[in-house]
């Protein structure tokens, strides 16, 4: 009788071999990065969006009351302001504000006396970037002396991680001049306020860049303008 030879273990288990092993390393790794491409870059869009909903959270809320008031401003019936007109401001270099006289805000400015001064300002933070600011300020007669009746106006603040703020007017298409506004010439017909910002992930990202050019980068990326136009009704 023949004897029936049995398959050793070794040829019946199934086995990889190392070719077979670097080829499934290799389609590992491409799918890991193709994974980790697209989580980074929803990642990303994520965080972008994220930050442009909280520029345009403040820049809103500022643009909201300083339509508010300036719509509202008047014209004073005190001798040394009387002759200045709704609007006074600066955009040059690193002046830039605009001033008007607001309606009464709180209960001690209804003494027709008094003035209440309103002013947006840029003014510079510590971080190397600047605030959009809001000072009230009030003059009026002391004693028979018309002055200022602030002791010490505390400048509240509206928008942080300003990278920029231009404030210009026009009348009959010209551009606000460099100039204040002075009170001798006509009120402009609107104001316009332009702030560039940043959002907060960004300005801490800035405060630990290792130079100029990764400042300038991260800029480039996060900076988002905000644009607001307000007609004024007194436009004469």
């Amino acid at each position: 009788m023949k004897p029936v030879t049995r398959p050793s273990f070794r040829h019946a288990a199934g086995g990889f071999t190392l070719l077979e092993l670097l080829a499934a390393v290799a389609i590992l790794a491409i799918l890991s990065m193709l994974l980790f491409a697209a989580f980074n870059e929803a990642s990303r869009a994520w965080m972008f969006a994220e930050g442009r909903v909280e520029t345009s959270q403040q820049a809103r809320a500022a643009f909201e009351m300083f339509n508010r008031e300036l719509s509202g401003a008047i014209l004073s019936t005190n001798p040394p302001l009387q002759k200045m007109k709704i609007i006074q401001g600066r955009s040059s270099g690193s002046d830039v504000w605009v001033s008007f006289l607001a309606s009464p805000v709180d209960s001690r400015t209804n003494d027709p006396q008094r003035d209440v001064i309103v002013t947006y300002q840029r003014v510079a933070s510590s971080n190397g970037l600047y605030s959009l600011c809001r000072t009230i300020d009030e003059q009026g007669y002391q004693g028979g002396v018309f002055r200022r009746l602030t002791a010490d106006p505390v400048a509240d603040v509206l928008v942080e991680n300003v990278v920029d703020m231009v404030i210009s007017n026009t009348e009959d298409g010209v551009t606000w001049r460099s100039g204040p506004w002075v009170g001798n010439t006509r009120n402009p017909l609107a104001v316009s306020l332009t702030i560039t910002l940043i959002d907060s992930r960004a300005a801490t990202r800035i405060a630990v860049a290792a130079g100029g050019a990764g400042r300038n980068d991260i800029l480039r990326a996060a900076s988002q303008t905000h644009h607001a136009k307000v007609f004024l009704p007194t436009h004469y």
